[in-house]
């Protein structure tokens, strides 16, 4: 081989090495996505407690659209008896559940379940409102503020862990939430303008890191149980209050 042989082979090698160090830089970088409110719901719901009090049943369900807009606000009769309103929590007392505007737990569930159906769902601890409504989502089309990295908080070993949707209010968009009793509209209201604060490097990451899984989430089911239909839940639409904090 000559010299200028040698050269060029050793200059073709440079400009391969550089093309690739400028293509994995361009991977790590941000998609640039432009904010959307088309398609887009924000769900949120109150609970109160039935059985023992520890277990949660549907009380009041909100779900907004992209620009903020009321879709659904309703108080729901629970299936089971009401042991503990929490009104403190909840905002929801007796009188609320007795008027002509308070919906059946089958109503609530029938009109959410079409309002949902196609969209791109915004929540906090989102797994909580769908095991009450007794319906569940794709992963994929959810966008939950108690589990996106940005939004989460470190303990001691390391791990991420969910935070509560007040303080991520007064932090990020500087409003105060939650003081007293909780509202599901301002709550819903919350998680939507979080989730558009931070829509760029939200869809980024899912696009560039880990991309959530095809199934569904519904009931607290192990992956052992999801085997079974995504929809399937227990027989009541109550659960053990081991719920992420809202």
């Amino acid at each position: 081989m000559s010299n200028w042989e040698k050269l060029s082979a050793s200059i073709n090698r440079g400009n391969k090495k550089r093309k690739k160090d400028i293509s994995e830089r361009r991977s790590e970088e941000p998609l640039s996505v432009t904010p959307i409110t088309d398609n887009i719901v924000a769900l949120d719901c109150e609970m109160v407690g039935v059985g023992t009090g520890r277990e949660s049943a549907l009380a009041r369900c909100t779900i907004i659209d992209g620009k903020g807009n009321v879709l659904y606000d309703h108080f729901v009769r629970p299936q089971t008896r009401i042991t503990d309103f929490r009104t403190k929590y909840s905002g929801v007392r007796s009188k609320d559940l007795r008027t002509d505007e308070t919906h059946s737990f089958t109503q609530c569930q029938k009109e959410v379940a079409q309002l949902l159906s196609g969209k791109l769902l915004i929540g906090h601890a989102l797994e909580n409102d769908l095991r009450v409504l007794l319906l569940s989502h794709p992963r994929a089309m959810m966008r939950d503020t108690a589990h996106f990295p940005l939004l989460m908080r470190k303990n001691a070993r390391g791990k991420l862990k969910p935070r509560k949707l007040r303080d991520l209010a007064q932090q990020f968009l500087s409003i105060t939430i939650q003081s007293s009793e909780h509202s599901s509209v301002e709550d819903a209201n919350a998680a939507l303008r979080l989730y558009f604060r931070f829509q760029a490097q939200w869809e980024a990451w899912i696009l560039y890191g880990r991309q959530p899984n095809s199934h569904h989430i519904s009931s607290p089911t192990s992956s052992k149980r999801r085997k079974k239909k995504a929809h399937v839940l227990p027989p009541s639409c109550s659960l053990t209050t081991t719920e992420t904090q809202k």
